[in-house]
């Protein structure tokens, strides 16, 4: 999930002539349209978020908190209200099913108004909250927020209310991580760049990414999209069964290495497959293969109740290949 800076700084040109937030968009079609992507789960929103068009007031009626009201044909809304804030492309799916919608609405999306505010603890939060729900629906995946920004909040709330809207995502009961995409120039004082690493660090990530935008804005965004598609893989799973209604040999945890697609058919191909089956513990990882999962509390261990899938060291290991994806299934189960 990407929570998208659209203040006007944004519109700012970068080194190659674009705009820092035309060189983000770019850097994000190109992820999408990238095949290594497949079976990545990815949406956005853009704060302040994207404005609703409209032709009279009754048009805005379902859409903005200013009731019936549209100025230059756009509803208005209240920008510190994270209820406004919605991903412009379901999450449901997963690329590439979802390339053709997530590309249409980058390509569309506005440019930066030169007066627009950075309302980033409203869109922080409203991302965190689209993400927790992606998670509560699909625990066999690892959901995530990405923050890209190219500087410190100016509306809506200070970088301490920020800091705290990180800190709830990852001690909620279904954490979410927060990972920061800073941009800097020449002239970014280190006050900023050290505000991107505290929002990270609350977010439960070791440290903010920082992009020059004296350089490659749109390649090095794309490097780290490249990066945080990889980590998305966990090694680690919330159970997406009953633990106690279920038999663990019948669960599989799928890593599948993408390849190229191919060139006649136009399908992908595939450049490594594992059926991870279920080992019990640590120490009963496959002595052939060296792959496998098990819980962290052992069912069969005095009554102990599993809370987590956990892979073996080279399965995760695998999963980590930057065009892997993971998925877990059960073949069938018992009430």
């Amino acid at each position: 999930m990407l929570a998208l800076d659209r203040s006007a700084t944004m519109g700012a040109l970068a080194s190659n002539g674009a705009s820092k937030f035309e060189a983000i968009r770019d850097a994000l079609v190109g992820f999408v349209e990238d095949t290594a992507s497949t079976g990545t789960g990815l949406t956005f929103q853009t704060f302040p978020a994207t404005p609703t068009s409209c032709a009279v007031n009754d048009d805005c009626s379902a859409d903005s908190e200013v009731q019936g009201t549209c100025t230059a044909g756009a509803c208005l809304v209240d920008e510190c209200s994270a209820a406004h804030y919605v991903p412009l492309v379901d999450f449901g799916a997963a690329l590439p099913a979802t390339a053709g919608a997530l590309t249409s609405a980058l390509e569309s999306l506005p440019a930066p108004l030169s007066n627009a505010n950075r309302p980033t603890g409203a869109g922080l939060a409203a991302a965190i909250r689209v993400a927790r729900h992606r998670a509560l629906a699909s625990p066999e995946r690892r959901v995530v927020v990405a923050l890209v920004t190219d500087g410190l909040p100016d509306s809506c709330g200070d970088l301490a209310s920020v800091v705290a809207i990180a800190k709830s995502g990852v001690t909620d009961a279904i954490p979410i991580e927060t990972y920061v995409v800073g941009l800097v120039d020449g002239s970014s004082p280190t006050t900023t760049t050290a505000a991107y690493d505290t929002i990270a660090q609350a977010g439960g990530t070791l440290q903010a990414t920082l992009v020059s935008t004296m350089g490659d804005v749109t390649g090095d965004v794309r490097a780290e999209l490249n990066a945080l598609r990889s980590s998305g893989n966990a090694c680690e799973y919330r159970i997406p069964y009953d633990p106690l209604e279920i038999i663990p040999t019948r669960i599989t945890v799928d890593v599948l290495l993408n390849g190229p697609v191919d060139p006649v058919t136009g399908a992908g191909t595939s450049l490594g497959r594992v059926q991870a089956g279920y080992v019990r513990k640590v120490e009963a990882c496959d002595s052939d293969t060296g792959h496998g999962w098990y819980y962290d509390h052992d069912p069969s261990d005095h009554g102990g109740i599993p809370t987590r899938i956990l892979m073996c060291p080279k399965t995760c290991e695998m999963a980590h290949e930057e065009n892997a994806n993971v998925a877990i299934s059960r073949l069938d189960y018992c009430k």
